[in-house]
């Protein structure tokens, strides 16, 4: 059997940035389902695990809206 290996550098602890499967799932998801996603992204966010920028997360959410016709939703996001 081999060993297992970890994906950050040698040297280096893992982080949640480097176990985030979010820009190889998404491709794959209804953007319904991406809602949820990014908001589980954005609690990591303010809880510091993971080194991405709200601002761009709340952008993604924001681009993801028009085609899904959740108006609603998105007043609640510009809130």
């Amino acid at each position: 059997m081999t060993e297992p290996t970890s994906a950050a550098p040698e040297g280096e602890t893992a982080t949640a940035a480097t176990w985030d499967l979010t820009p190889k799932v998404s491709p794959y998801l209804d953007l319904h389902m991406m809602f949820p996603l990014l908001e589980y992204v954005d609690s990591l966010i303010s809880s510091g695990l993971i080194p991405f920028r709200a601002e761009d997360v709340a952008a993604a959410r924001l681009s993801l809206l028009p085609p899904t016709h959740m108006g609603g939703y998105g007043m609640e996001i510009y809130r």
